[in-house]
């Protein structure tokens, strides 16, 4: 259809004309005759824009005819068509037509269908044969690569650059006849009301492939700083040397690029990073998988593998001093962030595979690509601490399942910290141990007193308020000012239930738990805090008051 670019002066292209014996003048006339006698015959809108000595320039117009068979309902017309058509007039169709970079580009950046109708003149200037080239997806690309291998200085000189186009049999109409010109223009344009959006996409997309970008910097920082960077841990100095894209394989800077110097360099997230998954299991716990994807330093070393998942970050790298041994750093997103709103499942999920994972006896591995890496060798002890801090978490996802809670329910760890220790959301419910996490928690009220004692929760998770029997157990052999160090789980004859607003606000802890209180077994010696008296008043004061809390009133865990 046409044939790569040539640059050819415009002393050149007369010197070419002179030579083949053509009237420039007089054809290009012609065919404008030609043209409009045609618009005439088949209701062609049409309309001159800017004649030139080879062509006429014109905006056309097709509108479909209404006549339509008997039966057919108007929206199955054609949709109107709307565009440009360039003419341009020959006696000697063998030979090239240059066209000027210039007119090409103008061609290419409108969004409405451009063609270039070429009139096929005899010696007598009657019309032997016309030919239509669309300026589509594949001129497209040959102009915008012409564009892409001339300099800057070159763009004020374009119209002296020039494309070839040939009339060849491929895109030569059907008969040299209006009715062939405008069934084919339909045939190329398709759908009318979809081109400019696929014209648009040829512009930007054609040339670059996988669209490469090439970014050379010179970072300043530690190895280990440039390894724990590229999986998205923290920011380096760099100085930015060149930042361009890939066209057509020529390297160009990127317009409104990242500037040349000093700069800030971060890597976020990867979409194409590999799937990977970790485990964890323990002698008393069946497996907790967790999914996520698995991130690379390419640095030889060290070498930095993160896995990242909404409540979970594994990153294990070599060992600085030893390259024979790794380390390993496992972080509970729901701890790190405590505002940073994530589903109860996800929390629940990561505290339950920490805990089997660094538990005596726990085991662990990191899956992805085929390849199984054993996380216990590079496990340092951690302190029991964690274990407690993520208790809570587990117990919120345990009372939500248990309350008919959506499991996907997103939650803030503020919110459900802040309650465990305002000692309105207690609980360790692991629902897997028979031994709970303990929990320390000052008190006097158990001082000479029974060593056990059950008590009510009152919680908010994601909306909901829930209340809950929870059964706590005495573990310290000397209570002391300091306080007990207790074992709670939820009351073997409780369940833990919605209440609605409305019944949270007028909720009656004694009368909550006369039912308990008459079932429960002496031996074990289960009893309410205190008195009467002094149960209500601490249910108004600190559990009631807490999970009833109002936006304006603050509190010192948020």
């Amino acid at each position: 259809m046409y044939k790569d670019a040539m640059v050819a002066s415009t002393e050149e292209r007369a010197v070419t004309k002179k030579r083949q014996g053509e009237l420039p003048e007089v054809v290009g006339r012609q065919a404008e005759r030609v043209v409009d006698e045609w618009a005439d015959r088949a209701g062609i809108g049409i309309e001159v824009l800017s004649p030139d000595n080879h062509g006429i320039d014109r905006w056309f117009e097709l509108r479909p005819d209404p006549l339509l068979p008997p039966g057919v309902g108007l929206d199955a017309l054609p949709k109107d068509i709307h565009g440009y058509i360039q003419v341009k007039g020959t006696q000697h169709p063998e030979n090239p037509c240059p066209i000027s970079l210039s007119n090409l580009r103008r061609a290419v950046n409108l969004d409405h269908p451009f063609f270039y109708l070429g009139i096929v003149l005899d010696e007598a200037l009657g019309v032997s044969r016309a030919h239509l080239v669309h300026v589509d997806e594949q001129l497209v690309g040959r102009v915008l690569e012409a564009l892409r291998k001339l300099d800057e200085e070159d763009l004020k000189s374009l119209h002296k650059k020039t494309l070839s186009l040939s009339w060849t049999e491929a895109n030569a109409l059907a008969s040299a006849s209006p009715a062939a010109l405008v069934g084919r223009i339909y045939d190329l344009v398709e759908r009318p009301e979809t081109y400019a959006k696929r014209k648009r996409r040829w512009r930007e997309r054609v040339g670059y492939g996988e669209r490469p970008i090439r970014l050379q910097v010179k970072v300043h920082g530690t190895r280990e700083q440039i390894a724990m960077a590229f999986v998205g841990e923290g920011r380096l100095e760099a100085d930015v040397l060149e930042h361009s894209d890939v066209r057509f394989g020529i390297h160009r800077p990127v317009r409104n690029g990242i500037p040349l110097g000093r700069a800030l360099l971060s890597f976020g997230e990867v979409e194409n990073a590999p799937r990977a998954e970790v485990r964890a299991w323990n002698d008393d716990a069946a497996p907790t998988v967790i999914r996520g994807r698995l991130r690379f330093s390419p640095t030889s070393h060290p070498q930095v593998m993160r896995f990242s998942s909404p409540s979970l970050q594994v990153d294990l790298r070599d060992h600085p001093k030893d390259d024979e041994k790794s380390m390993l750093d496992l972080r509970h997103l729901g701890l790190l962030d405590l505002d940073a709103p994530l589903p109860l499942r996800a929390l629940a999920d990561a505290s339950a595979l920490l805990w089997s994972l660094l538990r005596p006896g726990g085991e662990g591995e990191l899956r992805c690509l085929g390849e199984t890496i054993d996380l216990r060798p590079a496990l340092e002890p951690r302190p029991r601490k964690i274990l407690r801090d993520m208790a809570p978490f587990e117990w919120a996802f345990a009372v939500a399942r248990e309350a008919g809670i959506d499991e996907s329910a997103e939650v803030r760890p503020r919110s459900i910290l802040s309650q465990a220790r305002a000692f309105c959301a207690w609980g360790a419910y692991l629902g897997r141990a028979q031994e709970p996490v303990k929990l320390a928690f000052p008190t006097t009220a158990y001082r000479g007193g029974p060593a056990c004692a059950t008590m009510l929760a009152l919680a908010e998770l994601a909306g909901h308020y829930v209340v809950q029997a929870l059964a706590f157990r005495d573990e310290t052999p000397e209570p002391s000012e300091e306080g007990l160090t207790m074992r709670a789980l939820p009351h073997a004859k409780s369940r833990a239930r919605l209440l609605r607003p409305d019944e949270a606000s007028q909720f009656d802890p004694i009368a909550e738990m006369a039912d308990f209180e008459k079932g429960l077994d002496d031996s074990n010696q289960f009893l309410l805090i205190q008195s009467t008296s002094s149960i209500t008043e601490e249910w108004d004061a600190g559990p009631k008051r807490a999970a009833l809390r109002q936006p304006s009133e603050k509190s010192h865990f948020r």
